[in-house]
């Protein structure tokens, strides 16, 4: 992701590389304060050169003295620009607009310490910057009843350091910001009514190390949020507390190329109208917590989330926290290098996201703690969940290379080991560190593109038990042409109970077939031969009907047979395993009245009626 960071305050310009500084305009007039116990901005017996700052002049706070004082506002002013260099300074608008053409200043040179407090009025700037040059300091609050508008850039540390208080619900809006650019930023919005609008994006740690905090109540609201951007840089956002908010309209990168840190705590919550990214390059790191009743994190973009990209990703989900997304969420990236994981610890911590792919080319894992937390994958209610298990319902799907440590339920969804979005097939190996259950309108698909487990066909590894139903899918891949003999071993687990109700993609032409075993330990794929039935005969009894056949189909594999009344069209299919080259079984049940009876499904070639015959039932 390109990191573009533009401006100027006070003429400074910050790339993701370097700084460099350029002067302010000359042409504008430097008049001085000049009143130590304080006063009205508007006498001009305060100033220095006896005259009130005008639309072009700069109006220079720089008494060099430790003790605060007091400016009022008596009617609106418009100047140039207002630089606070040495001076503590509380400034009160009573009521009026202050309108800087190019910026606000505080902490502006080598040496420089200053702090100002703004209150109950409004202030509208071109820049806000704090702590402008290297060695400079200063401190910023934007207090009750003060209205802050800024055109471009608002800067916390561009090149020293700096720190933004928006507290007792004023209220701050700017086009852009950066905390941290070359030094050590905090900005810090807090209590109730307290906000902090971007119309466009958010550095936090551009060069330096910065941090934003959103505590007891405020809201942040802006257009995306870079978190860590460069080798050298510390980013960290804090949402804390009920009623915190922190919401974007775009993309949220957390670990760019920098270190990265987001923790959502207490109840307080952060929205995004674009995807998650943790760990986004080579270099980046990346952390996330979610934690606490209450607190969440939502992103309702189509895209996919991606916890590590090219570099280290982490995210947590502890004590009752819930993390949410309209996109699916990648854990290890598409890149042989960094990785991803995902925790979730304690009972009440929820996890809900239509898809999961974990470990693609690098590692990915799923760890479930203590205490029972949930994964909700498609559409089913985690709170529907029982503690430490991860459900898969509808358009649901879990792909991937990695680990997941949880008990796993495909209600109805689709489980692909390995499934990246390569078009051609990417098999792999995923493993569940727990028990496995795909119930009847689950799926497994399993692709096949070589004879190299995990590499070149896929497979589902299960510490635990394994209970089977729904559809197995075999997929063949990537051109591959499988031989009689070929085995394929797609399962292993501790326990097996059930058999998969449903077998696709069995039928591999040219009188080939995919056979599947199942054994104490392991589901096995053999290519075989079509098998031969003979000697069908199908004899009517009264309210049944017995059949029986020889065949070449292996022991314990099934085979289809269907009696269709003639008159009704009411169909009854009774599926049955082969025993020693024979089989022999009964449909129970029916009515008196004629039926076809085909062999119509056999686990080798597909469907179709194999064998007929003609009864009739008294």
């Amino acid at each position: 992701m390109m990191i573009n960071v533009r401006s100027v305050c006070g003429g400074i310009v910050l790339s993701a590389v370097g700084l460099g500084l350029t002067a302010r305009s000359a042409l504008a007039e430097e008049i001085w304060w000049n009143q130590p116990a304080g006063g009205s901005f508007n006498l001009p017996a305060n100033w220095l050169q006896l005259r009130v700052p005008g639309p072009n002049d700069v109006a220079i706070f720089d008494l060099m003295q430790d003790p605060s004082y007091n400016v009022t506002f008596d009617a609106g002013v418009t100047n140039s620009g207002c630089q606070f260099r040495i001076d503590k300074v509380n400034m009160d608008l009573n009521g009026v607009i202050y309108t800087l053409y190019n910026g606000l200043d505080v902490g502006v040179f080598d040496g420089n310490s200053a702090e100002l407090v703004l209150t109950d009025g409004t202030v509208r700037a071109d820049t806000v910057c704090v702590g402008q040059m290297p060695g400079s300091a200063g401190v910023l609050v934007v207090g009750a009843g003060l209205t802050m508008n800024v055109s471009d850039v608002l800067a916390a540390a561009y090149y020293g350091n700096g720190t933004l208080s928006v507290t007792d619900g004023a209220s701050v809006t700017a086009g852009w910001s950066v905390v941290g650019g070359g030094s050590t930023g905090v900005i810090e919005v807090t209590g109730p009514g307290s906000t902090y609008t971007l119309r466009r994006e958010l550095i936090v740690g551009a060069i330096g190390n910065g941090t934003l905090n959103v505590t007891d109540g405020a809201e942040v609201t802006l257009g995306w949020i870079g978190v860590g951007i460069n080798e050298s840089s510390d980013g960290e956002i804090l949402v804390d507390g009920v009623g915190s908010l922190l919401d974007a309209k775009g993309h949220i990168v957390v670990g760019d190329s920098g270190q990265g840190s987001l923790s959502v705590t207490n109840g307080a919550r952060v929205h995004s109208f674009g995807e998650l990214v943790v760990g986004e390059k080579i270099y980046g790191r990346g952390t996330v917590t979610v934690s606490g009743a209450g607190s969440r994190y939502q992103s309702d973009s189509g895209y996919a989330s991606l916890i590590g990209n090219e570099g280290e990703g982490r995210l947590t989900i502890e004590d009752g926290g819930h993390v949410q997304t309209n996109g699916m969420i990648v854990i290890g990236g598409p890149f042989p290098h960094g990785g991803g994981t995902v925790r979730l610890i304690d009972n009440g911590s929820t996890l809900k996201t239509p898809g999961l792919l974990v470990g693609n080319k690098s590692p990915g894992r799923l760890i479930g703690g203590e205490g029972g937390p949930r994964v909700a994958v498609g559409d089913v209610d985690p709170q529907n969940i029982p503690g430490g298990d991860l459900h898969i319902g509808p358009n649901g799907e879990l792909r991937g290379n990695g680990t997941v440590s949880f008990d796993v339920a495909n209600l109805s969804g689709v489980v692909d080991p390995g499934g990246s979005d390569a078009p051609e097939g990417a098999p792999g190996v995923l493993t569940v560190t727990g028990n496995f259950e795909q119930q009847a309108g689950g799926r497994l698909l399993i692709e096949i593109g070589g004879t190299q487990r995990g590499i070149e066909y896929s497979a589902l590894d299960v510490s635990d038990d394994v209970t089977l139903d729904g559809e197995l899918e075999i997929r063949i891949v990537n051109g591959f042409e499988p031989q009689l003999g070929d085995t394929f071993e797609i399962m292993t687990f501790a326990s097996h109970t059930g058999e998969f109700a449903t077998i696709r993609g069995q039928d591999l032409g040219n009188g080939l077939f995919c056979a599947v075993f199942y054994r104490d330990t392991d589901v096995t794929i053999v290519v075989s031969e079509c098998i031969d039935i003979a000697n069908f005969k199908p004899k009517g009894k009264k309210g049944k009907i017995k059949f029986s056949m020889d065949t070449t189909l292996p022991d314990r594999q099934k085979v289809t047979v269907t009696a269709t009344n003639t008159n009704t069209g009411e169909e009854f299919p009774k599926k049955k395993k082969a025993k020693k080259g024979r089989v022999r079984s009964k449909i129970k049940n029916l009515a008196a009245g004629k039926y076809d009876v085909c062999v119509t499904e056999t686990p080798n070639c597909g469907q179709g009626c194999f064998e007929k015959g003609n009864v009739k039932v008294k």
